[in-house]
């Protein structure tokens, strides 16, 4: 027999514990992006100074990948903080846990994504 749902709660909401594992992914995730753009800050000397043009090009993009990725671990703890959380940034919907534990920063759900990938 299903467990009772108080009323104006949603059974799909991620759990506190989850939310709790999801966080620890997101800080650890949020360390290694800042270790990687160290990393690359004290190899970026060296690049320019001996690297070739396509050297330049790919430490720029590894640049920017880790930039891009530490924004969205970044908003996704400032979502966690705010009750937001676990919910498509833009319709709402509740965010099945299952594409949270693969990749606990996204924001949209997988039709909103569709969309957004769509208009890129």
């Amino acid at each position: 027999m299903p467990t009772p749902v108080a009323h104006g709660t949603d059974p799909s909401a991620i759990t506190d514990a989850q939310q709790a594992a999801l966080r620890i992914q997101l800080v650890q995730q949020r360390r290694f992006r800042l270790e990687q753009l160290a990393t690359l800050d004290r190899l970026a000397f060296r690049v320019c100074a001996r690297g070739t043009a396509a050297d330049l090009e790919v430490h720029d993009q590894l640049v920017s990948g880790a930039r891009a990725a530490l924004t969205d671990v970044d908003a996704a703890i400032d979502r966690m903080n705010a009750g937001s959380y676990g919910r498509c940034a833009f319709c709402g919907e509740t965010l099945p846990i299952e594409r949270l534990e693969v990749l606990p920063h996204v924001a949209l759900c997988m039709s909103c994504q569709r969309v957004q990938d769509a208009l890129r």
